[in-house]
């Protein structure tokens, strides 16, 4: 009875194999000799599996790690053993590589738990430029030969950025956008900002500064015009142009910053003013509805002369140190007094 019951079991053990050998055959596409009952593919378990060539040299390997480590599945190319696509997983993520026939890698992809990540490479494995995606942004790079960075595309919460690099890993060039607006710069040789181009909500500036990073030139645009400022070396205002309410006016500055002299569009016409180096306004030439009118004062800032034309005729008014009219020249339609 007992070597029934063994031969019966050797049966069923090689019926098993049997089927197992035909499930394998269809799953790698290979005929067999009775049709399956079941058409589903059926699952293979294994911890490894390789393919090989009919010279028996090893093209496509899959490797069941421990559940750690993940999968690794790697097809060679031309040269058998060197792998030409590679793949593994692991618990933060997975990789994707692209390899030459020499073995080294052109093309990486990877993931991990909080970014993914794109490297192309040259000839040599040599990277050429990566590309990183974060929870809040990206990073694509640009290296030469030396893995020296030459360009910088990044985004974040508030905009984006873009970075050029000069042969001496200087800034060269620079574009960023923020939440308001974006900015433009270029830099000299040194890495210093020369030349920059912004703009915010209402309005948009231009400078252009010197070697050293002074203000050379400020050019704005705002709700009610456009402004120019020039500054000397000393980093001071020396002239300013812009768009006032009535038209336009210009400033001009000593080399402390104070203002000396400035023209004015007004609502009548045109106006002079004339400062002291204390600011204080030395004289004044303006046009109103009636005329002109030229005034001096003196030290103090108090009037001194003033000569105005009116319909009539015009006057000369001659101030006291405190302000009061001490001679008057006037001419009226019948005459004039003094």
């Amino acid at each position: 009875m007992s070597e029934l019951t063994e031969l019966a079991a050797l049966q069923a053990e090689v019926k098993q194999l049997q089927d197992d050998l035909r499930h394998l055959k269809w799953y790698l596409g290979l005929p067999t000799q009775e049709p399956l009952k079941n058409a589903m593919r059926p699952s293979l378990r294994c911890r490894s599996v390789t393919v090989e060539n009919e010279a028996g040299e090893a093209v496509g390997v899959w490797d069941a790690r421990t559940a750690a480590a993940g999968p690794v599945f790697w097809m060679a190319a031309s040269e058998p053993g060197s792998p030409g696509v590679e793949m593994a997983v692991d618990k933060s993520g997975g990789r994707f590589t692209l390899s030459a026939n020499d073995g080294t890698h052109r093309v990486e992809l990877g993931m991990e738990d909080d970014r993914g990540e794109v490297t192309v490479c040259a000839t040599g494995g040599a990277r050429r430029a990566g590309l990183k995606g974060f929870v809040d942004g990206g990073v694509v790079t640009v290296v030469d030969a030396a893995l020296k960075p030459r360009g910088i595309l990044m985004a974040g919460k508030h905009g984006g950025e873009m970075l050029v690099f000069n042969q001496q890993d200087k800034r060269a060039a620079s574009v960023c956008a923020g939440a308001e607006g974006g900015t433009v710069a270029t830099f000299n040789q040194g890495g210093q900002a020369v030349a920059i181009i912004a703009s915010q909500a209402d309005d948009g500036t231009l400078l252009l500064q010197r070697a050293d990073g002074k203000l050379g030139v400020g050019l704005t645009a705002q709700p009610a015009g456009g402004r120019l400022d020039l500054f000397g070396s000393n980093d001071k205002r020396g002239a300013t142009v812009a768009i006032c309410e009535h038209g336009g006016y210009v400033q001009l500055h000593n080399t402390a910053g104070a203002t000396v002299a400035q023209l004015t569009s007004t609502a009548a016409g045109g106006q002079v003013l004339v400062h002291g180096n204390d600011e204080q306004i030395a004289g004044m030439f303006y046009a109103s509805e009636t005329g002109g009118s030229l005034t001096v004062n003196n030290a103090q800032g108090t009037l001194g002369v003033m000569v105005t034309n009116h319909p009539k005729g015009g006057g000369i008014n001659v101030y006291n140190k405190d302000g009061k009219a001490a001679a008057v020249v006037d001419v009226q339609d019948q005459g004039g007094r003094i």
